[in-house]
Formats: structure tokens, C-alpha cells, sequence
């Protein structure tokens, strides 16, 4: 259920992007959209990241050690804290908006700025709207925790679909109307909706709730405790991505909406597919550790790895290859600008998916030490190859995703060398082997694509709705013929992981076949 509800949020987040793509294209009234609601989602992802790794052991250990009374003067405190600190932010952000926002668009401010009159005012009304969404979203994370805490996990999931249901309703209804304002008052609307959807989950826990501060509660301080190197973690992130923005506004119009439509395309496959492939791997891995069979785990990382292989190589080489009608398609001709980024981005799936999953083994170790140091380490590689990018390269948004490429790919490279210390030789010459396979299995893919790019008309330069449909069908087909062939040539060249895949889906079909005889 989790991960369908997964796969759909995505999706929500994809529509969103595509219908401002389609409406505004790659310019400076979505680049304003995406400072303002970037602006609230790092207060919004600062509370969510604490409070969902510090605030739950210690409720579940009040509730169960001292009762469900003493675990709520925690959740209350915690509350009503949190709630009030929300809302004294949103209140002084409203109020000084526009001494804050040079913080993270310096250019658009500064005295030698040619951007479009009407951008400075449109950013600070919709940054105050967004502030207001922030009170709603960042005390949903307690209530999440706390329906957690219960063991209710469809639910809370489900209420992210009413936030991202909202927004997505407004853009489809008003976006053309009223601009990103829709948007925005979407996201205060499903905000909202997300409070009381988890209200109704807790609605007989609810009883419990008093209008109390206890900072002098052993479990408050206990969470204060937990918090605070959690907290530390998240800004490290976050300065990251405040960087990147500050970067942006220095640069042409539209630069950081085509970084964020690039990135979505790319984020989608890898927080799919690794993800699910991480979760289910990892209650096996905690077992496998906690016997201290180190052979079988560095079994399970090598083939999770050349499974991620298999999965992003081709499909990078699909997204570089078709890039122009992949844009087009999704957010429209307006939005080409992102074409460029997104070859980078794509070259960085694989080290999303490989990041994922040899930290699910790092985890399932009990080490979130060295993942979090390593962490660190690269933050300040990523704002310097942004800087030198942006300024000394010239080269724009594609030093920004260059920089995301080179930082993420120094971490894999040193957790997957810390993981050999532990567990061994990471069959190196297997893992070269696949990967040769690969190349091979790739050429004819490659060449269908680099034909189909060569000689059929350009979706950029076709008038009209069904002829830019028309145009895009032909591109995807070869798309598709050319990952059936890549599997193929892997089948045709006895890839193990291909052929175990293979046997399974033969063996679940026969047990099918065999079921509806009987």
C-alpha cells in the first residue's frame, strides 16, 4: 500500500511540473514558484527530518514504560512547542520577506539586477502564502509520527496524497486563471487537509491531548537530546540546497525551474525502484548481520548492485538519447532549457540507486556514523564545483548538476570502499564482466536511438497539439523497441541476473497457469 501510494505521489509531483511547464515554460514565473515553495519546504523538511527520528523511540518508550497519559504530556508539549515556533516563523517571515529572500536569491536583489520588474513582488506574495502552508505541514509531522506510533501507516501516507491532491486540483483548475497563485493556494488548502485527515486517524487518542508546556519532561529532554545532531544532519543538506538556489539567481531566467524538471524526471525511476528494492531488502539484511554472515551480505550488495546496473545504465542512455521529446512531452516546448541538466541528471541515476542501496547495508550494520560524516564531507565539494561551474566555467545550470554528479559519486565510491573493509573483495572482475555485457547489449539500442533522433522531425519545430503528439509517437517507440532489444542481446549473452529474473517470471506464471486450472 506504501509504495503504491508512492508511486502515485510521484506521479502527482510530475503532473504539477508538467502543467507549469506546459502554461509558463522555463521561465521567470515558474522560477518564482519554485523559490518560494523551496523556501517553505526547508523549514517543512528541517521539522519533518527531526521530529520523524527523534520524537518516535521516545514516545513509544513513554507509552510503554510510564503509560499513554505521561507519552502525551510528551506529544502535547512537543505540540504546542511546535505549533507556536510554526507560527511565530510564519509571522516574522511575512514581515520581513523581502530583507530574507536576498538570503537565497542574492541577484534578483541586487542593485545591478535586470530581472523583470513584476518578479520581485510576485516572489514575496507567494513565499508569504507558502509560510502560511509551513504551520499546517511542519506540525503534521508530529501527527504522522504519531499515527506511526500506533501502527497506522496507510492513513498518514494517504494524507500526503490529499496535500499533493490539492495542489495538483487547484494547477488543473485555476493555474491558467490566477498563475502560480493557484498552486500556492493549494498547497495551504492541502496543508491544511493533511492536519485534519491525521486529526481523524488520532481522534480517540486525541482525548489524551492537554494544552500544556512540560519542557521539564524527562521524555521532552530526551528528545531535545536526540534532535539536536539530527538537526545539525539536516541543515548540512539543506545549505546545500539553499546554495544551489542562491547560484540560480544569477543566472537566465528559468535556470533553476529547468534544474527542478530535470531533476524530477531523473528523481522519479530512482526513488521507485531502489527505494522499494531497499525497503523490502532490508529486514533480510538486519537478520543476515545481526548472524554475522559477512559472506552472504557482501553477496546481496553485489547483486543489488549489478541489478542497478542493469536497471540505470540503459535507461540513462534512453533519457540522454530522447531528452528533447522527453521534455517536450512532459512540460511542453517551453521548458527545452531543461533538456541540457537533464543529461547530467541522468548520468547520475545509477549513483542515486547505488547510494541507496549500500546504505541499507550500512544501516542494517547499525553504522549511521560514517554515512553521516562522509555526508558532510562532500557538502562543501558540491557548493565549490557549483561555484566554479556558475562563475569560472561559465557553464550555468550545468555546473550545479555537475557538481550534484561529482559530490554523490565521491560518497558512493568511498561508502562502497568502507563496506569492503568489512565485508571483502566486492567481486570486482563479475562486476566488470556484467558490465561489458551491457556495453555490448547497448549498441544496438543506441543505434535505433541515434537514428531516430537523426532522421525523424524534430518535435520542437512542429505547430499544433495532435502533429507534436503525432511527431513524439515515433520517438518513444523506438524508445521501447530499443530496451526490448537490450534485453534481449542480455538474455542472448547468459546474464545471470537476467536469466534468474526470467525464471522467476516463467515460475510465478506457471503457478498462475496452474491455480486457474485447478
Amino acid at each position: 500500500a506504501l509504495m503504491f501510494i508512492q508511486v502515485i505521489l510521484k506521479g502527482f509531483g510530475v503532473i504539477e511540473k508538467s502543467i507549469l511547464g506546459h502554461l509558463f515554460g522555463t521561465s521567470f514565473i515558474t522560477d518564482v514558484y519554485m523559490n518560494a515553495r523551496d523556501i517553505a519546504f526547508y523549514l517543512f523538511q528541517m521539522v519533518e527530518q527531526v521530529i520523524m527520528h527523534s520524537f518516535l523511540p521516545v514516545f513509544v518508550q513513554r507509552q510503554r514504560e510510564h503509560g499513554e497519559q505521561d507519552a502525551w504530556r510528551l506529544a502535547s508539549t512537543t505540540f504546542n512547542l511546535l505549533i507556536t515556533l510554526m507560527a511565530i516563523i510564519a509571522v516574522v517571515g511575512m514581515l520581513f520577506t523581502r530583507q530574507i529572500l536576498p538570503l537565497f536569491v542574492p541577484d534578483w536583489f541586487s542593485a545591478t539586477a535586470t530581472v523583470d520588474p513584476r518578479l520581485i513582488p510576485l516572489l514575496i506574495l507567494l513565499t508569504r502564502w507558502m509560510l502560511v502552508a509551513v504551520i499546517f505541514m511542519s506540525t503534521s509531522s508530529l501527527t504522522y509520527c504519531l499515527l506511526n506510533s500506533y501502527k497506522q501507516f496507510a492513513l498518514p501516507a494517504s494524507a500526503d496524497l490529499v496535500l499533493k491532491g490539492a495542489v495538483l486540483l487547484f494547477a488543473i483548475l485555476f493555474a491558467h486563471a490566477w498563475g502560480p497563485y493557484a498552486l500556492a493556494v493549494g498547497f495551504v488548502c492541502g496543508a491544511l487537509a493533511k492536519l485534519a485527515v491525521h486529526g481523524i486517524g488520532l481522534r480517540q487518542q486525541l482525548q489524551e491531548y492537554r494544552p500544556v508546556i512540560a519542557i521539564s519532561h524527562p521524555g521532552f529532554k530526551r528528545f531535545l537530546i536526540l534532535a539536536l545532531p539530527l538537526l545539525a544532519g539536516v541543515l548540512v543538506s539543506i545549505l546545500r540546497q539553499v546554495m544551489d538556489q542562491r547560484f540560480t539567481s544569477s543566472l537566465a531566467s528559468g535556470s533553476l525551474t529547468a534544474l527542478k524538471f530535470a531533476k524530477t524526471l531523473t528523481d522519479t525511476p530512482v526513488t521507485i525502484f531502489p527505494y522499494a528494492f531497499g525497503i523490502a531488502l532490508f529486514p533480510f539484511l538486519a537478520d543476515i548481520a545481526v548472524a554475522g554472515d559477512k559472506a552472504r551480505l557482501r553477496q546481496m550488495l553485489m547483486s543489488a548492485t549489478r541489478m542497478m546496473i542493469l536497471i540505470f545504465i540503459p535507461l540513462a542512455v534512453l533519457i540522454i538519447m530522447l531528452r528533447e521529446p522527453l521534455v517536450i512531452a512532459v512540460f511542453g516546448p517551453k521548458s527545452l532549457q531543461a533538456a541540457e541538466p537533464l543529461q547530467l541528471y541522468a548520468c547520475g541515476m545509477l549513483v542515486g540507486a547505488l547510494e541507496i542501496i549500500v546504505l541499507q547495508f550500512f544501516f542494517a550494520m547499525s553504522d549511521t556514523l560514517w554515512p553521516t560524516i562522509i555526508g558532510f564531507a562532500v557538502v562543501p565539494l558540491h557548493i565549490g564545483m557549483s561555484y566554479l561551474g556558475v562563475y569560472d566555467w561559465k557553464i550555468g545550470v550545468l555546473g550545479i548538476a555537475l557538481a550534484l554528479l561529482v559530490s554523490k559519486g565521491t560518497k558512493v565510491f568511498i561508502l562502497y570502499a568502507l563496506i569492503r573493509k568489512r565485508l571483502g573483495a566486492l567481486e570486482g572482475r563479475k562486476t566488470l564482466i556484467l558490465l561489458g555485457k551491457v556495453a555490448l547489449s547497448l549498441l544496438p539500442m543506441f543505434l535505433l536511438l541515434w537514428a531516430a533522433v537523426n532522421f525523424l522531425p524534430e518535435p520542437g519545430a512542429v505547430k499544433g497539439r495532435l502533429q507534436k503528439v503525432l511527431v513524439l509517437v515515433p520517438y518513444f517507440l523506438t524508445g521501447g523497441v530499443g530496451l526490448a532489444t537490450y534485453l534481449f542481446v542480455l538474455h542472448a549473452l547468459h546474464v545471470d541476473e537476467m536469466t534468474l529474473l526470467l525464471a522467476r517470471v516463467r515460475g510465478k506464471l506457471r503457478r498462475g497457469h496452474s491455480s486457474a486450472n485447478a
